[in-house]
């Protein structure tokens, strides 16, 4: 019997121009439509399709005979049917989907998701877990209260009144250690709420740990937000981060206000898998209602990924050149890079770029990760980016031949700490911050995955800072700190010393696999691909974007 699947058709909007003219003014830091952001049900009145158009995609449903069409608003029709119904239809390649729409219908639709689920939007319990515990002694990684000292966060700000929404991609919450982190860093615990998309999967511990990452620090960096947890299967069918984008955005009850994924892929095989054009049109949405979007960067340096190839029994990289990450090159989110601060008195901050953390050299097939970095293929390097490229464009160097996109990342955040000797004769591997996973304090939170969140976390204060002196919120965040670099260069210091160069393996060129040194790129005054404008004053970045 073939699996059942829920399949959302997603319309296109409306005038979809006028949708990014739309998104493009209220981000516009120096535009005088500046925050005047629609609600989501403004929002679905501007870019609802005519009622000819979504009857017209009703009828091709049905006349595919897919299945029942269950009720919906029109902007989404979902669908029951079956695998093997959907490969009939739209073929077994999801990048080629959209061409096996009729012309008349294609116009008409933004993309397709194909969950394996009962439910797009499903509340689960919390994982059943140990109880709260007195642990052991924290370990030597930083605590939060060591970085919000060395970021200057202000201590009059908590969030409060913000909600982020978290994608999760096969991890589970363990609720336990979530009590037990904050209440080892004195915060509250934070109200978390937690939505399925799909059937649930199993995930592993590293999906477990990536989870943990972004809500025990969000919850410490901003303890009054509110967290929402929407949980991805990782064999969606379809495009994982737009599912994410589209749950949070239909989500009316908890409303995010913020968005954070610390999951990424190679833009290459992303793109030709599944495309721009539906994950564009939801970035947009996002912005046009004042959700502020945040991403990791990566942690490959100038490269896209992990090695997926296998020759002579190891993983390989399939194309060992610079190239861009998804979706940190997409142009209407803050995309977060990584540092590594090796002493914090005095404090000695520099690109990072050091072994994995313990037991991840396996699993990554890197001996040697870093900040990703670079430049997009494929998305245009927007206006507001454009004048801090130039002076990058006129040094001339680096590992990409000819730069052509969108640069990334935007911005900067611890990512790890020194690189230590855990055993007598054993390997360096990376040290970070603390975190607790299972009832035991880990050493290695780290990697882009933890500035990711701390920036949502500073997004969350600077709204709150906007609402208490009768601005709007953010919003598409990246305008406004670009501006605010222009305006007021101190808010963020840049970091000047190291690389983002990899050690990952390869063929070499008698097509053996071995390890081989990636070059990276390196720091400069201004935006550089390796930490962006640099790491943040947080005070001073709260104050710059309230005004």
């Amino acid at each position: 019997m073939s699996e059942e699947l829920l399949l959302a058709l997603v319309c296109a909007p409306r005038r979809r121009d006028h949708l990014f003219e739309l998104a493009d003014a209220v981000s516009d830091a120096a535009g005088p439509q500046r925050g005047q952001h629609l609600s989501r049900a403004a929002l679905l009145d501007r870019t609802l399709p005519p009622p000819a158009e979504r009857d017209r995609v009703r009828a091709w449903l049905e006349a595919q005979a897919l299945g029942p069409i269950l009720p919906g608003d029109g902007r989404v029709f979902l669908v029951r049917t079956t695998a093997a119904r959907v490969a009939e239809v739209l073929g077994d390649d999801p990048a080629r989907a959209m061409d096996r729409l009729p012309s008349p219908i294609a116009g008409l639709v933004a993309g397709f998701l194909t969950l394996r689920a009962p439910e797009l939007l499903q509340p689960v319990g919390s994982t059943p877990d140990n109880p709260p515990a007195v642990l052991p002694g924290p370990t030597p990684g930083y605590a939060p209260a060591e970085l919000r000292r060395v970021y200057n966060f202000p201590e009059d700000l908590d969030g409060t009144g913000e909600t982020i929404g978290v994608m999760s991609l096969g991890g589970r919450l363990h609720r336990a250690d979530l009590q037990a982190f904050c209440h080892a860093c004195g915060v509250p615990t934070p109200e978390v709420h937690e939505v399925q998309l799909g059937h649930p999967g199993q995930g592993s511990r590293l999906h477990d740990l990536e989870l943990a990452i972004s809500t025990q620090w969000i919850a410490a960096m901003a303890p009054g937000a509110r967290i929402v947890v929407y949980h991805v299967h990782p064999g969606t069918l379809g495009d994982a981060w737009s599912a994410w984008m589209l749950a949070l955005l239909e989500d009316a009850e908890h409303a995010p206000t913020i968005a954070s994924t610390t999951w990424i892929a190679a833009e290459r095989a992303h793109s030709r898998q599944h495309g721009r054009r539906l994950f564009r049109v939801l970035l947009a949405q996002a912005a046009a209602v004042g959700v502020s979007v945040v991403s990791a960067s990566g942690d490959w340096g100038p490269l896209g990924g992990v090695p997926r190839d296998v020759r002579d029994g190891r993983a390989v990289l399939d194309a060992p050149w610079p190239q861009g990450v998804f979706p940190a090159t997409e142009d209407r989110l803050l995309s977060v890079g990584g540092t590594m601060i090796t002493t914090l008195r005095p404090l000695t901050e520099q690109v990072w770029s050091a072994p994995p953390p313990p037991g991840l050299e396996g699993v990554l097939h890197y001996a040697r990760v870093a900040s990703s970095g670079g430049f997009s293929d494929h998305v245009p390097v927007p206006a507001w980016q454009r004048p801090h490229l130039r002076p990058w464009y006129a040094r001339g160097d680096g590992p990409a031949v000819v730069p052509y996109g969108r640069g990334y990342p935007d911005v900067a955040m611890i990512a790890s700490g020194p690189g230590v000797q855990r055993t007598p004769g054993g390997p360096l591997t990376g040290t970070g911050c603390r975190m607790v996973y299972r009832g035991r304090w880990l050493d290695h939170a780290g990697g882009t995955s933890l500035g990711a969140p701390i920036w949502a976390a500073i997004l969350a204060l600077a709204n709150q800072a906007r609402r208490a002196a009768g601005r709007p919120r953010l919003g598409a965040p990246a305008p406004a700190l670009y501006a605010l670099a222009d305006a007021q260069p101190s808010a963020f210091r840049r970091v000047l010393e190291g690389s983002n160069r990899v050690a990952a393996r390869a063929l070499d060129g008698s097509g053996r696999a071995s390890f081989r040194w990636f070059q990276g790129y390196d720091p400069a005054h201004g935006w550089d691909p390796v930490t962006g404008l640099g790491v943040p004053d947080v005070a001073a970045v709260v104050a710059g974007l309230s005004r």
